[in-house]
């Protein structure tokens, strides 16, 4: 059996994509590719902050009422590797960051800490 290099891109989640795959024929790549594909979507649809019909849409809404939300464990998980990820990168990756890169986005420039 011989293994042949397959790549496939894509755009989910605003941005581009590509899946590299080893694969004994086309036929197994494209299925590969698929699934791959139907996965990025999956978590485009539940995580994505740009899409108001997102579960993190739901679940940032149900937060900021009295009482809180409860994270899945898919997304607990999620949470604790982010927190690995921040621990280890010294604070430069970190996931609370959105409000203030919308802000600098917003205003083109430093935003002063008024703004902030």
């Amino acid at each position: 059996m011989t293994l042949e290099l397959h790549r496939n891109v894509f755009s989910e989640m605003g941005c581009p994509c590509e899946i590299s795959i080893y694969a004994d024929s086309a036929k197994a790549a494209r299925e590969a590719f698929a699934l791959g594909e139907e996965e990025a979507g999956r978590l485009d649809r539940k995580y994505s902050h740009y899409r108001s019909d997102s579960w993190l849409a739901s679940f940032q809404e149900r937060a900021s009422q009295s009482g809180g939300a409860e994270a899945d464990a898919e997304t607990a998980v999620l949470l604790d590797y982010a927190q690995s990820l921040f621990e280890f990168s010294n604070g430069s990756f970190d996931i609370t960051m959105r409000p203030l890169t919308a802000l600098w986005d917003a205003v083109r420039a430093i935003p002063s800490p008024e703004q902030i």
